[in-house]
């Protein structure tokens, strides 16, 4: 995610016209942090690509279970970019521990659309002219674009999904069967939960309540007085690994605490030129240049991983040092591993 972009560019009419900042077509699109998306896609072919990036793996220690291993990691991979945001053990690594499903929200989060209109394809019939123009209304009523889940366990098991115009769970081949339940909290509150069973028949259990879940709230702003409203609602945007039970039916627990933080996802400048207007007795020879600054708060509410425990051993993580690259946190990076 960007967070410094200088864009230069000149633009002559005879109306005033706003610097395009990324916010008019990127505030339609909701990722997680980058620590959930790059743990949820680290075994697909889009991170596996020749790239010339250098990658090192640390092997911290390995849960065997019968025919079962969850194996936990530091994971390493060069290419860092000056705007990139590090994770709890530092910019560039990753732990591999756990599990975590996370979603990319374009447009509408699925669940919270007053209205879903996503067509496999278009006849134009007058009944799709009509949906046509009631999507194009402005304001978020019509949600017309799927969210983007991806999945990913610590010992290899990914995949990919989306929802469907009733919100269940739509993948590609056999090799896992999904399950979506709803939780509804007492405050009214609904989460997710997602039941993932592999090949093998283990069972993976991620999110279902506040504690295994990361929450992302976005607010942009700009100096040029046309500010959208702000801030976003707040979106489920990771659900993460709490329990697996395997084919044995022995169970593996995961606990988190919950951790707040806020950084900038983006800022951007750009720079308006506009020709003045012949039409109004003009000579059109004359310009006025201004500079709009804008930039993205992303606010998370997310789970930190605190132990994985079985009925023969239990891992804590630890985290007794201060993030500089966030605000808020009171998490930390990790400092330790104790089996």
């Amino acid at each position: 995610m960007k967070r410094n972009k200088i864009i230069g560019f000149f633009v002559f009419g005879c109306t005033l016209i706003y610097g395009q900042s990324t916010n008019s077509y990127a505030s339609n699109i909701l990722p997680p942090t980058p620590e959930t998306f790059n743990f949820s896609v680290q075994n697909t072919n889009f991170t596996n690509t020749p790239s010339g990036d250098f990658t090192y793996n640390i092997a911290l220690h390995e849960i065997n279970i019968n025919n079962f291993s969850l194996p936990i990691s530091l994971n390493y991979r060069s290419g860092v970019k000056i705007d990139d945001l590090g994770s709890n053990v530092g910019t560039s690594w990753l732990l591999n521990a756990g599990g975590v499903v996370s979603r990319v929200v374009r447009d509408m989060p699925d669940e919270l659309a007053p209205k879903r209109w996503l067509p496999s394809n278009l006849t134009f019939s007058s009944t799709e002219i009509e949906a046509i123009k009631e999507a194009a209304l402005p304001g978020m009523y019509v949600d017309t674009e799927y969210d983007w889940f991806s999945f990913n366990v610590s010992n290899g098991f990914y995949g990919n999904f989306y929802l469907d115009q009733n919100l269940n769970p739509i993948y590609a081949g056999d090799d896992y069967i999904i399950e979506k339940i709803e939780h509804i909290m007492p405050d009214g509150k609904l989460y997710f939960e997602f039941i993932i069973t592999d090949k093998l028949g283990n069972q993976y259990f991620f999110g279902g309540q506040r504690k295994y879940v990361e929450e992302t709230t976005i607010m942009t702003s700009n100096n040029s007085g046309n500010n959208e409203p702000n801030p976003k609602p707040q979106s489920a945007t990771g659900w993460f690994l709490h329990r697996i039970k395997t084919s044995s039916g022995t169970d593996i627990l995961l606990d988190y605490d919950t951790d707040s933080y806020d950084f900038f996802s983006n800022v951007d400048s750009s720079l308006n030129v506009d020709q003045e207007c012949a039409c109004n007795g003009g000579n059109g020879l004359q310009y006025k240049t201004s500079i709009i600054d804008s930039k993205t708060l992303s606010s998370i509410t997310g789970s930190r991983l605190k132990s994985i425990s079985t009925d023969k051993e239990r891992i804590l993580f630890i985290y007794n040092k201060k993030r500089n690259d966030v605000t808020g946190s009171i998490a930390g990076l990790l400092t330790a591993v104790e089996l």
